[in-house]
């Protein structure tokens, strides 16, 4: 942490030090439309925003959506994110995220029936607690021919928390114990981590071309991990009425992601900007030796449509708001999400020309 707090003083000495004479203002409210890729030099940024997520349906490996009780009874997810970037330099940028996510996956109830007793089977995996922690370097061309500028970036994410499951938590109860034909019902709880363990880079690059009230973008990112990595599953087994668990290690290569997406903005005023776009993404293949033997890890692919706005609430604050709608996927869950965010924008080693 110490080491990070230095990088960060020393990147502000160097704008600092590079810092031009400008208005503040103009920089602060600058319109969603005419804002470069990176920030300009000097801006210091946070955002906070929150996301809702619910799955209605599930897409099969054909892409066909299933009915929700026939995978799963419910999906729901609250997700808590927060982003920092800084202007080193008119052209380059670093940024930051880290969050929190809260996810519910239940499955549908599998009831047991025989000539001695009648029991129910429920199933949760409650994901909990910090995700990733994201650094990212962002470089920007000038923007030159009326209105076209490109970017590339990079940068590595690592998980925030531990990145391995945490003890199950299951439960049995008995309704009748006294009675060996009576009924039960079976709670499996797991606890995965909402971060993988693995650290992974990513390259992104993208294009965008605009004027004072319109302007088409397109960007693609290729995520990957560095390597495979060692971590641990539980197991369970019932003795009575309690469970006793074990840890059982493997060796897992996670799956990576391409992601393509094109993006339409449209600024009705110098204070709201909406937009509307397309994203798709694909995993790249990854394993797994947790059966004893490596095994491909199966992968999925979503199709997602956009839309959304931001508004420029006062000279520091903005505030944005997006849906986001399935529109095609293979072997995932048809998740719709709504995302509410608020930027807060200073200049702390600028000089003003008022």
């Amino acid at each position: 942490m110490k080491r990070l707090q230095t990088i960060m003083l020393f990147l502000i000495l160097v704008s600092a030090l590079g810092a031009q004479t400008t208005n503040k203002y103009d920089l602060l409210t600058e319109p969603y439309i005419n804002r470069p890729y990176t920030l300009h030099q000097g801006l210091l940024q946070f955002n906070g925003s929150y996301s809702h997520i619910l799955s209605n349906n599930y897409f099969d490996g054909d892409g066909n959506k299933l009915d929700f009780n026939e995978v799963v009874s419910s999906v729901i997810e609250d997700a808590y994110y927060i982003k920092f970037g800084y202007g080193i330099l008119e052209l380059l940028e670093l940024n930051g995220e880290i969050n929190m996510r809260n996810r519910f996956e239940t499955l549908p109830t599998y009831f047991v029936s025989n000539n001695m007793n009648f029991g129910s089977e429920n199933t949760l995996y409650h994901y909990k607690g910090l995700g990733f922690l994201q650094l990212e370097l962002k470089a920007r061309t000038p923007v030159f021919l009326s209105g076209f500028e490109t970017f590339l970036s990079g940068g590595v994410t690592i998980p925030a928390g531990s990145g391995h499951p945490s003890q199950p938590d299951h439960a049995i109860t008995i309704y009748n114990p006294a009675d060996p034909g009576g009924s039960y019902e079976l709670d499996y709880n797991f606890n995965p981590s909402p971060a993988s363990p693995a650290t992974f880079f990513h390259v992104s690059l993208g294009g965008r071309y605009s004027n004072n009230k319109v302007g088409i973008s397109v960007n693609g990112t290729y995520t990957s991990p560095f390597k495979e990595v060692e971590t641990y599953y539980w197991k369970y087994r019932l003795y009575g009425y309690d469970f006793q668990y074990s840890t059982s290690h493997y060796t897992i290569r996670p799956k990576g992601n391409i992601h393509a997406g094109i993006l339409f903005d449209l600024q009705l005023f110098p204070w709201f900007a909406t937009y509307t776009g397309y994203n798709f993404d694909h995993e790249t293949p990854g394993w797994s030796d947790q059966t004893g033997q490596p095994v491909g890890l199966t992968t999925s692919s979503s199709g997602t449509a956009l839309v959304g706005f931001e508004i420029q609430v006062s000279t520091h604050f903005r505030m944005i708001q997006q849906v986001y709608l399935p529109v095609t996927g293979k072997n995932r869950y048809s998740e719709f999400q709504i995302l509410t965010g608020l930027t807060y924008t200073i200049a702390p080693v600028l000089k003003s020309s008022e």
